[in-house]
Protein backbone atom coordinates (compact mmCIF):
# COMPACT_ATOMS: atom_id res chain seq x y z
CA UNK A 1 0.00 0.00 0.00
CA UNK A 2 2.94 2.05 -0.50
CA UNK A 3 0.66 4.96 -2.42
CA UNK A 4 -2.22 4.43 -0.10
CA UNK A 5 -0.51 7.67 2.04
CA UNK A 6 0.61 9.81 -0.89
CA UNK A 7 -2.44 12.19 -1.60
CA UNK A 8 -1.97 13.25 2.04
CA UNK A 9 1.07 14.81 1.04
CA UNK A 10 0.36 16.30 -2.53
CA UNK A 11 -2.85 17.69 -1.27
CA UNK A 12 -1.03 20.46 0.56
CA UNK A 13 1.26 20.89 -2.41
CA UNK A 14 -1.79 21.24 -5.23
CA UNK A 15 -3.50 23.90 -2.67
CA UNK A 16 -0.05 25.58 -2.96
CA UNK A 17 0.82 25.18 -6.90
CA UNK A 18 -2.71 25.80 -8.15
CA UNK A 19 -3.80 28.46 -5.14
CA UNK A 20 -7.26 26.82 -5.42
CA UNK A 21 -8.83 25.55 -2.09
CA UNK A 22 -12.18 24.21 -3.93
CA UNK A 23 -9.78 21.01 -6.11
CA UNK A 24 -7.70 20.54 -2.99
CA UNK A 25 -10.56 19.66 -1.22
CA UNK A 26 -12.14 17.32 -3.90
CA UNK A 27 -8.76 15.69 -4.20
CA UNK A 28 -8.67 15.38 -1.09
CA UNK A 29 -12.37 14.07 -0.35
CA UNK A 30 -12.19 11.90 -3.05
CA UNK A 31 -9.40 10.39 -1.21
CA UNK A 32 -10.94 10.24 2.07
CA UNK A 33 -14.36 8.73 0.37
CA UNK A 34 -11.89 5.34 -0.97
CA UNK A 35 -10.47 5.10 2.31
CA UNK A 36 -12.85 5.49 4.59
CA UNK A 37 -14.76 2.15 4.63
CA UNK A 38 -11.87 0.32 5.38
CA UNK A 39 -11.26 2.48 8.46
CA UNK A 40 -14.84 2.08 9.41
CA UNK A 41 -14.11 -1.80 9.18
CA UNK A 42 -11.13 -1.54 11.28
CA UNK A 43 -13.24 0.33 13.72
CA UNK A 44 -15.93 -1.87 13.84
CA UNK A 45 -13.79 -5.19 13.88
CA UNK A 46 -10.73 -4.03 16.05
CA UNK A 47 -11.87 -1.13 17.69
CA UNK A 48 -9.33 0.95 16.29
CA UNK A 49 -8.95 3.09 13.29
CA UNK A 50 -5.23 1.57 11.85
CA UNK A 51 -4.90 1.96 8.07
CA UNK A 52 -3.14 -1.15 7.98
CA UNK A 53 -2.50 -4.41 9.91
CA UNK A 54 1.39 -3.63 9.27
CA UNK A 55 1.27 0.25 9.99
CA UNK A 56 2.61 0.24 13.74
CA UNK A 57 4.12 -3.56 12.85
CA UNK A 58 6.57 -2.28 10.29
CA UNK A 59 7.09 0.63 12.59
CA UNK A 60 8.37 -1.59 15.52
CA UNK A 61 9.64 -4.72 13.32
CA UNK A 62 11.55 -2.85 10.89
CA UNK A 63 12.27 1.12 11.77
CA UNK A 64 12.84 0.89 15.49
CA UNK A 65 14.45 -2.53 15.15
CA UNK A 66 17.27 -1.07 12.70
CA UNK A 67 17.55 1.67 14.90
CA UNK A 68 18.26 -0.02 18.46
CA UNK A 69 20.24 -2.63 16.07
CA UNK A 70 22.60 0.25 15.78
CA UNK A 71 22.16 2.00 19.17
CA UNK A 72 23.04 -1.71 20.93
CA UNK A 73 25.32 -3.32 18.22
CA UNK A 74 23.05 -6.13 17.59
CA UNK A 75 21.80 -7.99 14.72
CA UNK A 76 18.41 -7.07 13.20
CA UNK A 77 16.89 -10.42 14.16
CA UNK A 78 18.52 -9.88 17.52
CA UNK A 79 17.01 -6.56 18.31
CA UNK A 80 13.66 -8.03 16.93
CA UNK A 81 14.04 -10.17 19.99
CA UNK A 82 14.93 -7.65 22.38
CA UNK A 83 11.70 -5.73 21.36
CA UNK A 84 9.18 -8.93 21.50
CA UNK A 85 10.32 -9.15 25.29
CA UNK A 86 9.94 -5.66 25.86
CA UNK A 87 6.83 -5.29 23.89
CA UNK A 88 5.48 -8.61 26.32
CA UNK A 89 6.07 -6.99 28.93
CA UNK A 90 3.56 -3.83 27.50
CA UNK A 91 0.28 -6.02 27.11
CA UNK A 92 -1.31 -7.68 30.01
CA UNK A 93 -2.93 -10.67 28.77
CA UNK A 94 -1.14 -13.16 26.61
CA UNK A 95 -3.46 -13.21 24.07
CA UNK A 96 -4.36 -9.62 23.79
CA UNK A 97 -6.78 -7.73 21.57
CA UNK A 98 -5.37 -6.34 17.91
CA UNK A 99 -6.13 -2.83 19.53
CA UNK A 100 -4.13 -3.24 22.35
CA UNK A 101 -1.47 -5.03 20.72
CA UNK A 102 -1.23 -2.46 17.97
CA UNK A 103 -1.41 0.51 20.57
CA UNK A 104 1.65 -1.53 22.38
CA UNK A 105 3.80 -2.11 18.94
CA UNK A 106 3.13 2.02 18.33
CA UNK A 107 4.03 3.18 21.52
CA UNK A 108 7.42 0.78 22.35
CA UNK A 109 7.88 2.24 18.55
CA UNK A 110 8.11 5.16 19.07
CA UNK A 111 9.67 5.57 22.59
CA UNK A 112 12.84 4.04 20.78
CA UNK A 113 13.07 6.22 17.70
CA UNK A 114 12.42 9.22 20.30
CA UNK A 115 15.37 8.00 22.38
CA UNK A 116 18.36 8.19 19.05
CA UNK A 117 16.90 10.19 16.57
CA UNK A 118 20.25 11.12 14.76
CA UNK A 119 20.19 7.30 14.55
CA UNK A 120 17.10 7.32 13.18
CA UNK A 121 17.85 9.93 10.57
CA UNK A 122 20.87 7.75 9.54
CA UNK A 123 19.23 4.66 9.84
CA UNK A 124 16.56 6.59 6.69
CA UNK A 125 19.75 7.70 4.78
CA UNK A 126 21.05 4.15 4.70
CA UNK A 127 17.78 3.54 3.65
CA UNK A 128 17.31 6.06 1.19
CA UNK A 129 20.94 4.54 -0.09
CA UNK A 130 19.71 1.16 -0.21
CA UNK A 131 16.35 1.65 -2.66
CA UNK A 132 18.82 3.83 -4.82
CA UNK A 133 21.43 1.89 -5.58
CA UNK A 134 21.06 -1.78 -4.25
CA UNK A 135 22.38 -3.95 -7.32
CA UNK A 136 19.61 -6.67 -6.37
CA UNK A 137 21.74 -9.24 -4.73
CA UNK A 138 18.46 -11.20 -4.03
CA UNK A 139 17.43 -10.62 -7.55
CA UNK A 140 20.16 -12.14 -8.73
CA UNK A 141 20.85 -15.43 -6.75
CA UNK A 142 17.33 -16.02 -7.98
CA UNK A 143 17.65 -16.13 -11.30
CA UNK A 144 21.52 -17.65 -11.01
CA UNK A 145 21.26 -19.82 -7.87
CA UNK A 146 24.21 -19.87 -6.14
CA UNK A 147 23.16 -19.96 -2.42
CA UNK A 148 19.48 -20.48 -0.39
CA UNK A 149 17.87 -16.94 -0.80
CA UNK A 150 16.71 -17.65 3.36
CA UNK A 151 19.48 -17.97 4.28
CA UNK A 152 21.56 -14.90 2.92
CA UNK A 153 21.10 -12.90 5.85
CA UNK A 154 22.12 -9.66 4.33
CA UNK A 155 19.70 -7.39 6.15
CA UNK A 156 21.27 -9.04 9.59
CA UNK A 157 25.05 -7.99 8.20
CA UNK A 158 23.76 -4.11 6.58
CA UNK A 159 22.23 -4.22 10.74
CA UNK A 160 25.07 -4.81 12.13
CA UNK A 161 28.31 -4.13 10.04
CA UNK A 162 26.94 -0.99 8.06
CA UNK A 163 26.71 -1.04 4.49
CA UNK A 164 30.71 -1.45 3.73
CA UNK A 165 30.46 -4.35 6.28
CA UNK A 166 27.95 -5.97 4.27
CA UNK A 167 30.24 -5.77 0.69
CA UNK A 168 32.93 -6.81 2.72
CA UNK A 169 31.38 -9.65 3.60
CA UNK A 170 29.66 -10.31 0.42
CA UNK A 171 33.09 -10.06 -1.71
CA UNK A 172 34.67 -13.04 0.85
CA UNK A 173 31.88 -14.56 0.15
CA UNK A 174 31.20 -14.77 -3.45
CA UNK A 175 33.21 -12.31 -5.41
CA UNK A 176 31.77 -13.14 -8.65
CA UNK A 177 28.51 -11.92 -7.70
CA UNK A 178 29.75 -8.93 -6.40
CA UNK A 179 31.76 -8.67 -9.79
CA UNK A 180 28.76 -8.80 -11.89
CA UNK A 181 26.44 -6.39 -9.61
CA UNK A 182 29.30 -3.58 -9.29
CA UNK A 183 28.84 -3.29 -13.18
CA UNK A 184 24.61 -2.27 -12.55
CA UNK A 185 26.10 -0.33 -9.13
CA UNK A 186 28.02 1.83 -11.98
CA UNK A 187 25.65 2.22 -14.00
CA UNK A 188 22.88 3.52 -11.18
CA UNK A 189 25.21 5.75 -10.02
CA UNK A 190 25.84 7.24 -13.62
CA UNK A 191 22.30 7.68 -14.19
CA UNK A 192 21.52 9.33 -10.52
CA UNK A 193 25.19 11.57 -11.26
CA UNK A 194 23.58 13.20 -14.28
CA UNK A 195 20.44 13.36 -12.07
CA UNK A 196 22.07 15.53 -9.90
CA UNK A 197 23.70 17.65 -12.54
CA UNK A 198 19.75 18.17 -13.49
CA UNK A 199 18.60 19.41 -10.64
CA UNK A 200 19.26 22.96 -10.78
CA UNK A 201 18.37 23.05 -14.67
CA UNK A 202 15.07 21.16 -14.50
CA UNK A 203 14.36 23.53 -11.23
CA UNK A 204 14.97 26.60 -13.42
CA UNK A 205 12.83 25.20 -16.72
CA UNK A 206 9.96 23.79 -14.78
CA UNK A 207 9.82 24.63 -11.24
CA UNK A 208 6.59 23.17 -10.17
CA UNK A 209 6.59 20.23 -11.99
CA UNK A 210 10.32 20.05 -10.17
CA UNK A 211 8.53 20.57 -7.08
CA UNK A 212 6.17 17.72 -7.50
CA UNK A 213 8.12 14.80 -8.82
CA UNK A 214 11.09 15.98 -6.37
CA UNK A 215 7.96 15.45 -3.23
CA UNK A 216 6.82 12.16 -4.83
CA UNK A 217 10.53 10.95 -5.25
CA UNK A 218 11.51 12.57 -1.66
CA UNK A 219 7.88 10.13 -0.68
CA UNK A 220 8.72 7.14 -2.05
CA UNK A 221 12.70 6.74 -0.86
CA UNK A 222 11.27 7.95 2.75
CA UNK A 223 9.02 5.10 2.90
CA UNK A 224 11.47 2.62 2.42
CA UNK A 225 12.18 3.25 6.12
CA UNK A 226 15.75 1.82 7.04
CA UNK A 227 16.11 -1.02 5.26
CA UNK A 228 15.21 -0.01 1.63
CA UNK A 229 13.70 -1.60 -0.85
CA UNK A 230 14.94 -2.30 -4.05
CA UNK A 231 12.06 -2.55 -6.17
CA UNK A 232 10.97 1.12 -4.82
CA UNK A 233 13.17 1.91 -7.55
CA UNK A 234 10.92 0.88 -10.01
CA UNK A 235 8.84 3.39 -9.09
CA UNK A 236 11.59 6.38 -8.40
CA UNK A 237 13.54 5.53 -11.80
CA UNK A 238 11.25 7.24 -14.63
CA UNK A 239 11.42 10.35 -12.30
CA UNK A 240 15.39 9.99 -12.11
CA UNK A 241 15.42 9.77 -16.02
CA UNK A 242 13.35 13.25 -15.89
CA UNK A 243 16.56 14.64 -13.93
CA UNK A 244 18.74 12.70 -15.99
CA UNK A 245 17.55 14.00 -19.31
CA UNK A 246 18.35 17.92 -18.07
CA UNK A 247 21.62 16.47 -16.83
CA UNK A 248 22.65 15.83 -20.30
CA UNK A 249 20.80 19.06 -21.80
CA UNK A 250 22.94 20.80 -19.29
CA UNK A 251 26.40 19.03 -20.32
CA UNK A 252 26.02 19.12 -23.74
CA UNK A 253 25.50 23.19 -23.60
CA UNK A 254 28.59 22.99 -21.34
CA UNK A 255 30.39 21.22 -24.05
CA UNK A 256 28.33 23.74 -26.80
CA UNK A 257 30.09 26.86 -24.72
CA UNK A 258 33.65 25.20 -23.91
CA UNK A 259 33.83 23.82 -27.92
CA UNK A 260 36.47 25.89 -30.28
CA UNK A 261 34.00 26.77 -32.53
CA UNK A 262 31.63 28.95 -29.89
CA UNK A 263 34.76 31.42 -29.80
CA UNK A 264 35.21 32.10 -33.77
CA UNK A 265 33.63 35.26 -34.74
CA UNK A 266 30.23 34.89 -36.29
Amino acid sequence: PIVLYLPLVLAPFLLVATKRVKPTLVFAGVFALVVAPWFVRNLVVHDTLSFTYVQNDNLLYAHAAFVLADAENLTHEAAKDVIGERLAGRVSAPQPSYAELNAAKGTLARDILADHPLLYAKAIVRGMAVTLFDPGRLVFNRTFPSEAPDAIGLTNIVARDGVLGALRVLWQKDSATVFVLSAYLVFLLSVAGLAVLGVVPFFKKEPRLFLLLTLITAYLLVLGGPNGYARFRLYIFPFLLVYAHFGVVYLQILKTRNSPQSALPV
